[in-house]
């Protein structure tokens, strides 16, 4: 201990001792000057206080309690923000670029040029376009719109193929079928009405008709009795096709001719219809006798027939 806290001490018991009332020990341990100023410092002052309150004292806080820090603000975040407004920005943008392609499918357009009009259609896109039918020889008209429906462009294209398709079965010989055909089919895909599609329809079921009687003279001509047999069900296809009177009395006409020829045919006999008449009985009388005798004659298939 330092001389200047020993004399301190040594005051502090003096004076303790000076003030020292009867019966009354001192304290056994030095009290130091450092103790006595902080019992000093801890006490309150003395205040007057005429309305006879307490004096507000200082609050006291417990040694081990535990400092809670507030809980810090919420501020958005400007990058996130950001982020949902690009979205937001790209559905609007996709949702505007599939309307309008929507709308752009919808639109057709007409093409003069080298003496044909094209009908050119709309792609599922802002501005793009496809050509759809090209109609050499057809007349444009007065005036061109700039845009056109499926309404006002598809009886073009109709009536074109049903034209084409007229035109080749009026070419000499033997008609195109095949070809007449493709034209009528490409002809109803073009037909927006019911009186449209019945008429593409109606050619169609002629076209087949009459290609079902090529086939049927072609069987029957042949000379068997399969060939026969495969021109019946050829006519029979083609009368259940619907045709009108000349084509029913004309389909009625060959199957009569050929039930006659199939009656010619009798289990046993080859299935050949006998394409020459038999030699006659003076050529037969004319042939030298050695040629009798070594050759005999067959009778024919009328003596065979009961």
């Amino acid at each position: 201990v330092s001389a200047a806290a020993k004399k301190t001490a040594s005051e502090v018991k003096k004076k303790s001792s000076e003030m020292k009332p009867s019966g009354i020990e001192p304290p056994s341990e030095p009290i130091f000057a450092g103790a006595v100023d902080k019992a000093d410092t801890a006490k309150p002052d003395k205040t007057d206080n005429s309305a006879g309150e307490a004096a507000p004292t200082a609050p006291s806080f417990a040694s081990d309690a535990v400092y809670a820090p507030p809980p810090p603000e919420h501020r958005p975040d400007p990058a996130g923000r950001a982020i949902k407004y690009l979205i937001a920005g790209f559905v609007i943008l996709m949702a505007l670029i599939i309307g309008t392609s929507i709308q752009n499918m919808n639109k057709y357009f007409l093409v003069a040029r080298h003496g044909s009009v094209e009908i050119w259609k709309g792609r599922f896109s802002p501005m793009g376009r496809e050509r759809l039918v090209i109609m050499p020889g057809v007349q444009p008209p007065e005036q061109i719109n700039k845009v056109y429906t499926r309404e006002e462009v598809f009886p073009l294209a109709f009536k074109h193929y049903i034209d084409k398709a007229d035109a080749l079965l009026d070419v000499p010989g033997s008609p195109d079928f095949i070809g007449v055909k493709s034209y009528l089919n490409r002809a109803l895909s073009f037909a927006l009405t019911d009186q449209l599609r019945a008429t593409a329809n109606s050619k169609i079921d002629s076209i087949d008709r009459m290609i079902l009687l090529y086939k049927a003279d072609v069987a029957a001509g042949k000379g068997t009795l399969a060939g026969l047999k495969i021109a019946v069900d050829y006519l029979d296809q083609a009368a259940a096709r619907g045709p009108d009177e000349i084509e029913a009395n004309l389909i009625e006409r060959k199957l009569d001719s050929i039930r006659k020829q199939m009656v010619l045919f009798h289990p046993g006999q080859p299935e050949t219809v006998p394409q020459e008449p038999p030699p006659a009985a003076d050529t037969v009388k004319k042939v030298a006798p050695e040629v009798q005798q070594t050759v005999p004659v067959e009778a024919t298939p009328e003596e065979k027939s009961p």
